[in-house]
């Protein structure tokens, strides 16, 4: 079934401003760009001295942020560069006012696909090749958004898409988790040996 009978399609936002000035009454936002889309298929919302995934605060219209403005379910498709891929905006996200840069294409699920369904396969081998033979632009990839209304996914009856949903949310569980081992690992690992050398001399 094309995606554009399951789901509704827009662009990302373009319109903003980097600082507020009180006179026009802007709205906070962070601008959620590539670097906050993890090859989890989730968003990574890093603040001002939280690392590489850190999301730039921006500034918008009332207007613009209730037309543009990013909820729970959201999916977010990097329709240009060389790593398209999709994430999905979760409850936990929207603590934050959220808009999508203008690289993105926002995917937003009716009643007959679940949206962690899309990610799953929009991410997956064989929905990866099927994009690659949409993306236009050798240097600079990209799929438009009607092409994207044009894309094929099969549809799973409900009960499958439930266990899709179930085990998407649960790889992203797992391989947090075994990041944050890592991380932890390596700094214990830093510090221990650290210490060693220093009591070496």
């Amino acid at each position: 079934m094309k995606l554009k009978d399951m789901v509704t399609i827009s662009s990302g936002s373009i319109k903003f401003e980097e600082q507020n000035n009180p006179e026009n009454s802007l709205k906070k936002v962070l601008l959620v760009n590539a670097v906050n889309l993890s090859d989890l298929g989730v968003l990574e919302l890093g603040l001002e001295g939280d690392g590489a995934h850190v999301a730039k605060s921006v500034y918008v219209t009332e207007e613009l942020y209730h037309s543009k403005g990013l909820k729970a379910g959201d999916i977010l498709f990097m329709s240009r560069g060389s790593n398209l891929r999709a994430g999905i905006v979760r409850e936990i996200d929207t603590e934050h006012a959220l808009i999508p840069s203008q690289n993105f294409l926002v995917i937003r699920a009716g009643d007959k696909i679940l949206p962690e369904v899309i990610v799953a396969y929009l991410n997956s081998e064989k929905g990866q090749a099927e994009l690659d033979a949409l993306c236009t632009g050798a240097a600079l990839r990209h799929i438009s958004l009607s092409k994207m209304k044009e894309f094929q996914i099969d549809l799973p009856e409900k009960a499958i898409q439930t266990q899709i949903a179930t085990l998407f949310l649960k790889n992203v569980e797992v391989l947090q988790s075994l990041t944050q081992l890592y991380q932890q690992q390596e700094r214990t690992f830093e510090a221990v040996t650290y210490q060693l050398f220093n009591e070496g001399k």
